[in-house]
């Protein structure tokens, strides 16, 4: 990864003055998560070189224009151009046009903060009378997100970001307590970083960006995607799947103060009755054994509180008409609990 400060950063309204802006809520979202969402766009181009004289043509930047929260993404374009000259040899001149389209959502759940996402792709041209520049020019197109935002009940937010060559990606949040912020150019990989937070208020931008350096005569594209989603501790991250639910109930969520997760026999006596054993395992390994499951039966079982867990329950049924035992299984996931200062 390569940070790059002196790249210029899309600046949107909306992490100035937050308290003045609008947002649009989706008929379905009752009480909004994000006081603040918008999107903007900006392109630019300039040379990297004191001996090189540039003119940006680039027209005024589109934004900010409103996302609704829960609503459909919007789609936006970005469009730039500019030529340049060599100060020190009049034949060396060129220009330059950049583009893109990019593409912003964001998103609640149950009061709760669910997630934004942004995708940028396009490219830019350079063409140079030479073939061969002593100027190297720089063009730049792409979108961003400013938000503000309000967590109900701390969890993890997970960012994950792709990008291929001659892309740019920032983001930045910022709460009470301090914030982050990262910057990555011409990554042409992935990366995720996972962050938690606690209850409050929080506002920051993400951005997403071709960006560009060229000496040469040429076309240089790609794209890069910036996409978070949040998880309420110690929540269930992925619901109970198998043919074993029907016998066994695996808690919504795990208890934090221990990180110990519950599963309970179902309430229903005839099939109980069919049960023979219970296995209960979290990731793979096994922490309790009932040879005696019982209706309405509650299990509370170990989990390490500081780790994403998977919980699994093997239900051995007791054979019938001579046939050999069934077993089936339910299997469910938690986030992490809050991290212990």
């Amino acid at each position: 990864m390569t940070s790059r400060t002196a790249a210029r950063r899309l600046v949107l309204s909306t992490t100035v003055g937050l308290a003045a802006a609008t947002l649009t809520v989706a008929p379905a979202q009752a009480a909004p998560v994000f006081s603040v969402a918008q999107a903007g766009s900006q392109a630019f181009m300039h040379t990297d070189d004191g001996n090189c004289a540039d003119t940006d043509t680039t027209p005024p930047s589109d934004g900010p224009m409103n996302l609704v929260e829960n609503g459909p993404a919007v789609t936006f374009t970005s469009t730039g151009s500019g030529s340049y000259v060599n100060n020190l040899d009049a034949a060396d001149t060129g220009s330059v046009t950049v583009s893109s389209t990019s593409r912003a959502r964001v998103s609640s759940a149950g009061g709760n903060l669910r997630g934004f996402e942004l995708s940028t792709q396009g490219s830019a041209t350079v063409t140079n009378a030479l073939g061969t520049s002593a100027c190297e020019a720089h063009a730049s197109a792409g979108g961003g997100i400013g938000f503000a935002f309000n967590v109900a009940q701390a969890g993890w937010l997970t960012i994950q970001s792709s990008s291929t060559r001659f892309t740019g990606i920032g983001v930045s949040l910022d709460a009470a307590g301090g914030g982050f912020e990262e910057e990555q150019y011409y990554v042409n990989g992935s990366n995720t970083r996972r962050i938690f937070l606690p209850a409050g208020a929080y506002s920051g931008d993400i951005q997403a960006s071709v960006d560009a350096q060229r000496f040469t005569s040429g076309t240089s594209a790609g794209s890069a995607k910036v996409s978070a989603t949040f998880a309420v501790a110690g929540s269930q991250s992925a619901a109970p799947q198998g043919k074993g639910k029907k016998y066994v109930g695996l808690a919504s969520a795990r208890t934090c103060g221990s990180g110990a997760v519950k599963a309970a026999v179902t309430p229903k006596k005839k099939r109980a009755a069919t049960m023979d054993v219970v296995t209960l395992l979290v990731d793979g390994k096994k922490v309790a054994k009932d040879k005696n499951p019982k209706a309405k039966k509650v299990y509370t079982f170990p989990a390490t509180p500081s780790k994403d867990v998977t919980v699994q329950a093997l239900v051995t049924l007791l054979p019938v008409h001579g046939k050999p035992a069934k077993t089936v299984t339910v299997t469910a996931s938690y986030v992490a609990c809050p991290p212990v200062s």
